[in-house]
């Protein structure tokens, strides 16, 4: 099935070069074969040379950033620049006194900022390099498939743009190979069980950067104006795509499909056993449907064997009704059989005599063997053969109808094999079996395939040699289902891992949050009499709305002159000494923020008694009724992702300093 896929892929590939018309057309073009090729490199072996290629490294870097805290190689200066604005003014509670808005220029001329970005320059570099060592460290191990599509793809552009340099071209199909199949194990390690750990934000940027780099490389562009801050690793680049293109070079210098999986186009002759898919009858109307559509596209010739298929079937039938859709959605068993023979080559018959002798010679040798094949020949035929060649015949058909027992469809259709196949030798004596495989070898030898002089010793070398790929293939067989089931069980251990940390993961931060609330909350504070913030708990405490963990009154001039408040809609900073903002809490991590008017709630533009709670989007905060509900993991979360400020609905405010007095006030 392998074979047969990978046939296809250089089909698919040598199809769609030939209406490609330049190589830019080809990089940026979306073609079957690669949706077939990424779907592909997500089997099995596949996965697993993944894990083998990039585990190491991608958990070395996640323990880095676990056991030395976070690793940060964020590279470009202005977010460099305003992470150090974010970590001052989340330190201090003090509103940075640098400017916010810079070019990339002023940002670096900042000192810190100019530390830290040469520092992370340097660590992106490092951590490229490693991945870089892992990748092209063993190009003979990467998966078969992926080596002969990427060597397809390579000679397919050299036959089509015989002007380009082979350097040029082994970029486009590096490229493709890597944005394709190893980039998604990159930055999504756990999806592809490249690692069984979860991957963090900070980790996951960080994957994504090298990522980065190694995507410039494998195209070997050079950085220029659209990422000027990764200019200086311009040299970087230049010498590592040479490493990449060198390792390309090994990787593509493959064998043939043919000799690899040792097949040919006669290989289903030498198996008594046909070929077996399971599908629905819906799959293959609808299969059936599409092909009968394009028909004229897909064979163009009259005597296209897939077009005198389809005019001997007829129309593709429809479903009458949804009980019999539904009946027809269940998979069955269909033995594929080779219904019109094509002669390839001059030497067609020659093959097909060569292959059916070997199995008469097989059958032969079971009853009456020899010393050689010639003296098998000469020895006479007894009663006690014949009996011996019904008992394996009998033997042979029971077995085979057992294995048929399993699926009805199989022992229906499979009646006329003899129609399609090979002569069936259970229908012959053993006298007509040996006669007519004397006359075959005699046959073979006339044409010169056979040497009388060493007793036709040809066709049992050749069984010889199919007996040892068939046990090697066996083996295979072996160690890829066992490889799956294993693959499979990990699975479904992995899930149930992951959904136990998930489960930890919530309860341990719920805890935390709580007993950090818990102890901020009973802390008890002095406050003065008679100020705002003495009447606003007084009310509380009189109408038995005080919160669990707290609530503070603040007024509107003193957050804007802290930095806090930047705007408020509908009131000008004139107006800021009669405006007051409260924030409280009563659940853990839920904070809910409220603006008064001389002492009238302040209704937003989404307030109305009847409006349901609505959730902006630049703030993740829900409004219902004048009064916004902050969830600490969304503040956090809009700071992480470089956030600077926190639209609500009737204010606007600087997230970091309002994370500041949130933790000062809720959590210290």
């Amino acid at each position: 099935e392998e074979y047969l896929l990978l046939k296809l892929f250089q089909r698919s590939i040598h199809e769609e070069l030939a209406g490609v018309i330049s190589l830019s057309e080809f990089i940026m073009g979306k073609f079957t074969f690669i949706n077939l090729l990424m779907q592909y490199g997500r089997g099995a072996k596949e996965r697993r040379y993944l894990k083998d290629l990039l585990g190491a490294v991608i958990n070395d870097t996640v323990n880095d950033d676990n056991q030395r805290g976070i690793m940060n190689i964020e590279t470009d200066p202005i977010k460099i620049y305003r992470s150090v604005i974010n970590e001052e003014e989340t330190r201090t509670g003090i509103q940075s006194t640098r400017p916010l808005d810079v070019t990339f220029n002023e940002a670096l001329a900042d000192q810190e900022t100019l530390a830290l970005f040469i520092k992370h320059l340097q660590s992106l570099r490092t951590l490229t390099d490693r991945f870089l060592y892992a990748i092209t460290s063993m190009p003979q191990r990467m998966p078969f498939g992926i080596r002969y599509t990427a060597r397809e793809m390579f000679r397919g552009l050299q036959v089509k743009f015989p002007g380009e340099s082979g350097d040029s071209l082994a970029k486009v199909v590096l490229h493709m190979i890597y944005y394709r199949y190893l980039q998604p194990a990159v930055v999504a390690p756990e999806t592809y069980d490249v690692v069984d750990s979860v991957i963090g934000p900070c980790a996951r940027k960080n994957l994504s950067e090298v990522s980065k780099m190694l995507n410039q490389i494998t195209v070997g562009r050079l950085f220029a104006d659209d990422n000027p801050y990764l200019v200086p690793l311009n040299e970087y680049v230049c010498q590592a795509t040479d490493t990449f293109i060198n390792w390309f070079y090994t990787l593509v210098d493959v064998e043939d499909a043919e000799i690899h999986f040792a097949v040919d186009e006669y290989l289903d002759h030498t198996v008594s056993t046909k070929p077996v898919i399971y599908i629905s009858p819906n799959e293959i109307y609808l299969t059936h449907s599409l092909v009968a559509q394009d028909l004229d596209l897909i064979a163009p010739s009259r005597d296209d064997p897939l077009k005198v298929l389809l005019l001997e079937l007829g129309p593709a039938p429809s479903a009458a009704s949804a009980e019999l859709d539904h009946a027809r959605a269940g998979e069955i068993a269909l033995p594929l059989q080779n219904k019109l023979t094509v002669k390839l080559d001059p030497e067609a018959d020659v093959k097909a005599l060569w292959l059916k002798t070997k199995r008469y010679v097989l059958a032969m040798l079971k009853v009456q063997p020899g010393l050689t094949l010639m003296d098998a020949f000469l020895a006479p035929v007894t009663v006690e053969h014949e009996l011996e060649w019904a008992r394996i015949v009998a033997a042979e058909i029971e077995s085979e109808r057992t294995r048929k027992g399993h699926s009805p469809l199989i022992s229906s259709s499979d009646q006329n094999h003899g129609s399609h196949t090979l002569e069936d030798v259970h229908s012959l004596s053993f006298q007509e079996l040996k006669a007519r495989t004397l006359e075959n070898v005699l046959a073979l030898e006339k044409r010169g395939k056979l040497d009388r002089e060493d007793n036709y010793q040809g066709i049992l070398d050749s069984l010889a040699n199919d007996i040892l790929q068939r046990n090697r293939k066996r083996i295979q067989r072996r160690i890829d289902s066992s490889v799956l089931v294993n693959t499979l069980l990990n699975l479904k251990d992995k899930q149930k891992y992951l959904e136990d940390q998930e489960a930890q993961y919530h309860s341990y931060i719920s805890d935390s949050m709580a007993a950090m609330q818990k102890k901020g909350g009973n802390k008890k504070r002095f406050i003065m009499p008679f100020t705002p913030q003495w009447h606003h708990l007084r009310t509380l405490e009189k109408q038995g709305r005080k919160p669990k963990f707290g609530s503070y009154k603040y007024s509107a001039q003193r957050l804007y002159e802290k930095g806090i408040l930047l705007a408020a809609k509908d009131f000008s900073p004139k107006q800021f000494d009669k405006l007051f903002v409260i924030i409280s809490c009563d659940e853990v991590g839920i904070f809910k923020l409220e603006l008064r008017f001389m002492d009238r709630l302040v209704m937003g533009s989404n307030s109305n008694s009847n409006a349901p709670a609505t959730t902006t989007a630049a703030s993740s905060s829900n409004h219902k009724d004048g009064i916004d509900e902050l969830r600490m993991e969304d503040l956090l979360e809009d700071q992480f992702s470089g956030k600077q400020s926190l639209n609500l609905d009737t204010l606007k405010l600087n997230l970091n300093l309002l994370l500041h007095l949130i933790n000062r006030k809720f959590y210290v």
